[in-house]
């Protein structure tokens, strides 16, 4: 794109500065953030591609410069810049509002729904009405003015239009007039180059009769658009029209040996009508645009940012327009590797080209081209099969490959010249020979020097372990190492062990001596910490301590000045020291005081009482002091060492994040909010380590401060993970609600699966992602259930088939197996639920805090899943409820973030629990009376 129009341009949905990337159907640019929810609206809707990283036909490009020039953007937002709009309350997006909702929620109503678009007088689905703009149409593409061409199509006119009376289409016009912008829209918008008129011309024919032989060579592209695209996505080239090559079908260099399973998918492949045909191609189609658009996307995004919105898309999105089977296999496109992948993409090329002329498959003998650069490391697609958890594995049937075709014993038959352009005449089977070795010698030499790779990677691991421990060996040593004579106390020993420096490793600042103190009844005035270096910034919990980066913790001087009260006393001679461990009963009273101090700090979070934040902070930093003094200055144990380590560390923090919290306005109470919970779980964590640790030297009886400091990091995990809940849409599980069951009361298993897919999007409006494991273990549940179902789908027709059938397969091991398994935790998952929905329609309430769901929420666990869960998850549970959102953003969340009056909203929830409460005791009465159901907690 021109320099002049990229410096003035803006993007058309929020109006940020610099756009890269552009909607192609549309005619605007838009930014990262919006192209993102254009992505995920689907081909059908945008179809966007980067400016500068995307290969673009020339005339392409020029066209949707035009159209962005002239304002095509104001064809989609005609209701927005209107005065006299009926609109109100709607407003364009701004480049500092979030994506999601507010981005998204403008750009699905922009383009999805064109709520923004001017409307005709008339009616909708007036058939004359769109005959008419399809009349107009095939007037307008004579001209220049691309931008009414857009406002019509844009209306409902149909770009392969047949005009009755002039009989031909619109491209066939402005093929004629010469207009390569109108034909490259038409051609956006779906016309045909190859559409024949009343006289049997195509749109080509009258370009070349025109002499606009530009033009009609740029038709010849387009028609083969389907074929070159996923040429190009192999291996780069595209075939060369002008001199009559119009295929280039690459062959795998492994898919010459073929079993007998590959041969019969091929087959199956070759048998498809040429309609299903046409269909799988569009949808291998929409996916090699899907997988270069996410490798555009990955190259230009900012990956140091830490937190975004924005995001690839991990399968092909849904089409309204297709029939849910359909939708279905194109989303399992996203699950083929690389290789499977590029395997089908060659079937389809050379089944497109036998269609397209009539001809026998060649011998790969005769016409090979290797693929010697790995589709891997151009597409970055084999990332996607490990996280996409939504949906299950394609079936293996399903799986096309590559076969040969056999050798009819015409071995001097001439090459054709539309199937490879790799060298002027045919490859002999000599040639083919040598480079088949060429190319087995350079796969062996690659995996030998991944070998070494790893290998050397392993090694650099280790020395990056061992660099580790030198240096803190060596830290240590300087700590031991006297500078002069030691102050003694009054009975020539050195400082009692509490009047000791608790620091095990170097900060980032100068050392400096303070004077030792030997007063050991001044422990809680006295006794004070020097902060060690730890990561401030991240809200993600850390696996272990030793992950932490130790980069961010302010200075000594930066925590004087802030008034922290841990500061730093000086060490007296290590060699004089009482190494003796703490005593239990010593551990378990400061224990319970790190634990009650914490759990007041997490209810003042909850509470949003920002003001306790400092209170809680120093009573926590005592107790961590307390605590740190019970321990030697130098534990042998190299655990006990870095959990002391991190636990003063984070006291020392949390003290200055609470104090930061003070300065800060309410637009920053919430990260404020989130780094104070962050530190509380440090401390909690630390102290677990600490005295569960085999180095601690602590008796048997210490489960008691173990069970007191493990429930209190679930309680600081369970804060930690709070966030608001997350709008859901309470009419998209009505519309897709449970179907009501017959007299048998079966279950339907394809009607099931399809309405209770719809259900992990109903735990979002918990808010916290502590409920996430609930959701998780839902999707999954139903990846297996469906699975099965779909390896035989007339077989398992209802739930109990699969269930029967599962039991004579697997005999003595069912009902621990397969479907059956997977079945009987999601029940409990949907009776949870069923349960909470009830509680709240009935208007079960906490007398005392009547805006809090906690007792439906508990009711609901108690009633399905407690009687499952061994104590550690029940306390895990129970610590989870901090993290449960009020009973008004509940319902609010239920209504897509809308402020709805709450009887409107438990209508509709009383409405969806019909039939899924039938349905859910159904699966219940199921389970019993084929002696299904398991008692075993986890």
């Amino acid at each position: 794109m021109s320099k002049r129009l990229r410096s003035s341009s803006v993007c058309a949905d929020c109006s940020a500065a610099d756009p890269r990337w552009v909607s192609i159907n549309r005619g605007v640019l838009v930014c990262d953030e919006c192209c993102s929810v254009h992505r995920g609206l689907g081909r059908h809707s945008s179809q966007v591609r980067h400016l500068t990283h995307s290969t673009w036909p020339p005339s392409q490009l020029q066209m949707v410069q035009t159209l962005y020039g002239n304002g095509a953007n104001s064809i989609w937002e005609h209701a927005l810049l209107d005065p006299s709009s009926s609109v109100t309350g709607k407003r364009k997006a701004n480049p500092q509002d979030r994506v999601h909702p507010n981005k998204t929620e403008f750009i699905k109503a922009k383009y999805q729904m064109l709520a923004y678009v001017h409307r005709m007088p008339c009616r909708e689905d007036d058939s004359v009405t769109a005959k008419d703009l399809s009349k107009q149409l095939h007037s307008s593409v004579r001209t220049g003015n691309l931008e009414t061409c857009l406002r019509l199509l844009s209306l409902g006119a149909q770009a392969n239009f047949f005009h009755p009376e002039k009989g031909n289409t619109p491209l066939h016009i402005a093929a004629k007039a010469g207009q390569i912008l109108q034909a490259e829209l038409l051609a956006v918008y779906g016309s045909d180059p190859g559409a024949l008129d009343s006289c049997g011309k195509t749109p080509i024919d009258y370009a070349r009769h025109a002499g606009h032989h530009e033009l009609a060579e740029r038709l010849v592209e387009i028609q083969y658009e389907l074929t070159d695209r996923l040429t190009f996505y192999l291996c780069g080239r595209r075939p060369d029209h002008r001199n009559g090559t119009h295929f280039i079908i690459p062959q795998m260099a492994d898919s010459l040996d073929l079993s007998e399973f590959a041969k019969a998918a091929k087959k199956k492949l070759q048998s498809l009508s040429n309609h299903q045909f046409e269909e799988l191609a569009m949808d291998v189609y929409d996916e090699v645009d899907r997988r270069e658009t996410d490798a555009v996307w990955l190259a230009t995004q900012n990956h140091s940012t830490l937190v975004t919105d924005t995001t690839v898309v991990p399968f092909l999105p849904v089409n309204p327009e297709y029939s849910s089977t359909r939708n279905q296999g194109r989303q399992k496109l996203a699950r083929f590797s690389a290789h499977e992948f590029a395997t089908l993409v060659i079937d389809i090329l050379t089944d497109a080209k036998h269609r397209q002329w009539g001809n026998t498959c060649e011998n790969p003998k005769e016409n090979v081209e290797l693929i010697l650069q790995g589709i891997n490391s151009r597409h970055n697609s084999e990332s996607q099969d490990m996280d996409q958890p939504d949906y299950d594995s394609v079936a293996s049937d399903e799986e096309p490959t590559q076969e040969p075709c056999a050798d009819s014993g015409t071995d001097g038959r001439t090459k054709s010249s539309e199937s490879s352009d790799l060298s002027d005449g045919p490859i002999t089977v000599q040639e083919f020979m040598e480079v088949k070795t060429a190319l087995t010698v350079s796969e062996a030499k690659i995996k030998q020097l991944l070998k070494v790779n790893c290998h050397l990677s392993e090694e650099l691991r280790a020395m990056q372990n061992k660099l580790s421990s030198l240096q803190t060996e060596n830290t240590t040593l300087r700590w031991q190492t006297p500078a002069g004579p030691q102050p003694q106390g009054p009975s020539g020993r050195g400082p009692l062990r509490g009047g000791r420096a608790l620091s095990m490793y170097e900060t980032g600042s100068s050392l400096r001596s303070y004077p030792p103190r030997t007063d050991p009844t001044r422990t809680e005035e006295g006794v004070v910490l020097q902060p060690f270096q730890t990561n401030g910034c991240s809200l993600e919990g850390r696996s272990t301590v030793l992950e932490n980066d130790y980069d961010s913790t302010p200075n000594h001087s930066e925590l004087e000045e802030a008034g922290s009260p841990l500061q730093t006393l000086d060490c007296s001679d290590p060699a004089a020291e009482d190494v003796s461990l703490p005593s239990t009963e010593d551990v378990i009273c400061k224990t319970e005081q790190i634990t009650k101090n914490i759990q007041e700090l997490l209810r003042a979070a909850q509470e949003t009482n920002h003001d306790s934040f400092l209170p809680c902070s120093e009573r926590i930093c005592v107790a961590v002091t307390e605590m740190a003094a019970l321990f030697p200055k130098y534990p042998a144990s190299e655990t006990v060492r870095g959990s002391l380590c991190l636990l003063t560390s984070s006291a020392s923090r949390l003290h200055g994040e609470c104090q930061k919290g003070a300065e800060f306005g309410p637009s920053d109470v919430q990260l404020v909010t989130q780094q104070v919970i962050q530190c509380a779980y440090d401390i909690a964590k630390a102290a677990k380590q600490l005295v569960t640790s085999p180095g601690s030297g602590l008796e048997p009886p210490i489960t008691r401060a173990q069970f007191r400091v493990g429930e209190s990091a679930s309680v600081a995990a369970a804060a930690a993970s709070f966030c608001p809940p997350q709008p859901g849409d309470m009419s998209l599980l009505l519309d897709n609600q449970f179907s009501e069951l017959p007299e048998d009361r079966s279950v339907d298993t394809q009607q099931f699966l399809d309405a209770v897919s719809h259900l992990p999007a109903f735990i979002d409006c918990l808010g916290s992602k502590v409920f996430s494991v609930i959701k998780s273990d839902i999707v999954g549940n139903i990846t297996k259930i469906r699975g099965v179902y779909e390896k035989d789908p007339q077989r398992y027709v209802t739930l109990r088939h699969i269930l029967e059938a599962e039991r004579e397969e697997h005999g003595s091991e069912w009902p621990k197996v397969g479907a059956t398994l997977a079945l009987m935790w999601l029940k409990r998952g949907l009776r949870f639920i069923q349960i909470l929905l009830q509680s709240l329609a009935d208007g079960e309430k906490d007398e005392n805090n009547p805006n809090l769901i906690r007792v439906s929420i508990n009711k609901a666990y108690d009633g399905a899943l407690k009687r499952y869960h061994g104590w550690i998850v029940q306390k895990i549970f129970k610590a989870a409820l901090l993290a449960a959102p009020y009973r008004s953003d509940f319902l609010k969340a239920l209504s897509k973030g809308e402020e709805v009056a709450e009887e409107e909203v438990l209508v509709n929830v009383r409405r969806f629990l019909v039939n899924f409460s039938v349905t859910v005791d159904a699966i219940y009465d199921m389970f019993t009376s084929l002696n299904a159901e398991l008692d075993y907690a986890v």
